[in-house]
């Protein structure tokens, strides 16, 4: 059975303010498991809360919420066998004939481990370490049981 638990006693033990979560999940940028129903309290499992405390890391990071809204956490959050890590980067798209740099946007990727060294070479990147967060969210919920 998944554990679930209402958004306050997560932000309490997150120690995020509850009033600036629910803000990024309506805002788009903590998209949630479950939709909100009418009349029932939002109740939320550990994969919401790696978004949440997610989102917490990229923000103090200083990514802008826009682009934490574009990476579609809820579809890209997911743990692997190795240690993983979130990586944000600037892409840019160039013109195959000219090399002219035509635009840049915000992307993301995981990456274990063995593989993020390389990856990063001559990028500028935002990296979070999947398992740390991995690591505070089962804590919250462990502690529920």
């Amino acid at each position: 059975m998944t554990h679930r638990m209402r958004l306050a006693p997560l932000c309490k033990a997150l120690g995020l303010n509850k009033h600036r979560v629910e803000a990024w999940i309506s805002k788009g940028m903590a998209p949630m498991s479950q939709d909100v129903v009418p009349g029932q309290a939002r109740t939320l499992d550990a994969r919401d809360g790696g978004v949440i405390a997610v989102v917490d890391q990229l923000l103090t990071l200083g990514v802008s919420g826009d682009t934490i809204k574009y990476l579609n956490l809820d579809k890209t959050l997911h743990l692997k066998a190795e240690r993983s890590f979130l990586v944000i980067y600037i892409r840019e798209t160039v013109d195959p004939n000219t090399g002219t740099v035509l635009g840049k946007a915000a992307s993301s990727c995981i990456l274990g481990e063995s593989k993020i060294a390389g990856f990063l070479l001559g990028k500028a990147a935002v990296i979070v370490d999947l398992e740390a967060v991995h690591d505070r969210v089962s804590s919250v919920f462990e502690a529920q049981e």
